[in-house]
């Protein structure tokens, strides 16, 4: 079989073959669409690497390409289209390119985070404090002691517990005074009872957030060991060739 070349890449022959049969047929027989699997999943994309990648993007072009000059070629009967399940096909294909695209932004942002932790850590080695800017930029939290934190978070979630309580307060106040026809503008004031339960779940919360931060780091650092060992491999493949 000969292979295809140049503009033929542009059309599919099995496609016009079928479609052909059926025009012919005059609803005689069912359309039976090209089967295709489904499309490219994250978890998988993940396992290839960047050459494999750049390869499947450039096939999934070919095919993307193939299916809208299908689309066109049948823009005057749309519902062949859709029967032979073209817009199907471009749909998962597209969904693959975007997949495909994502991953290799995480990436390249996990690359350039690498990169600027390791300059960080040499500043922290020579004792230089660092930058507020590339601080900010990396998402590195200051370092506080846990119970100065701890404090922080607490009020915090007390300031936003209490602003929700002060909220449906003056909503209920306002639509009673509706109901009413008078004016409501008078200041609020909470019952000690319905601050102690904000206190509570505030307690509660920063306390949540306290095992949340610990399983973070730990998945934090395996990031950053799988990433070490990927730049440490391409240097070595780079030095051997």
């Amino acid at each position: 079989m000969r292979p295809t070349r140049g503009i033929e890449e542009f059309f599919d022959e099995d496609l016009k073959t079928k479609i052909d049969e059926f025009s012919q047929a005059k609803g005689q027989i069912n359309a039976v669409p090209v089967v295709t699997g489904k499309p490219w999943a994250t978890e998988d994309l993940k396992k290839k690497s960047f050459e494999d990648l750049h390869k499947l993007w450039f096939v999934l072009i070919k095919e993307r390409n193939m299916l809208a000059t299908e689309i066109l070629r049948y823009k005057a009967q749309p519902e062949i289209s859709k029967m032979f399940g073209v817009n199907t096909r471009l749909k998962k294909v597209r969904k693959s390119m975007a997949r495909i695209q994502g991953l290799l932004h995480l990436r390249k942002h996990e690359y350039h985070r690498y990169l600027g932790l390791l300059k960080l850590k040499e500043l922290k080695d020579n004792n230089i404090p660092l930058p507020k800017k590339e601080r900010k930029q990396l998402l590195i939290q200051p370092s506080l002691p846990e119970d100065v934190l701890f404090k922080r978070r607490v009020r915090s979630f007390y300031m936003v517990n209490k602003n929700k309580l002060k909220r449906k307060l003056l909503h209920r106040m306002q639509h009673h005074n509706n109901k009413l026809g008078k004016r409501f503008d008078h200041r609020l004031s909470i019952a000690p009872v319905h601050l102690e339960k904000a206190k509570e779940r505030a307690i509660a919360k920063a306390e949540r957030r306290k095992l949340r931060d610990v399983k973070r780091e730990e998945l934090l650092r395996e990031k950053e060991e799988i990433i070490t060992k990927q730049i440490e491999e391409q240097q070595a493949k780079k030095q051997q060739a």
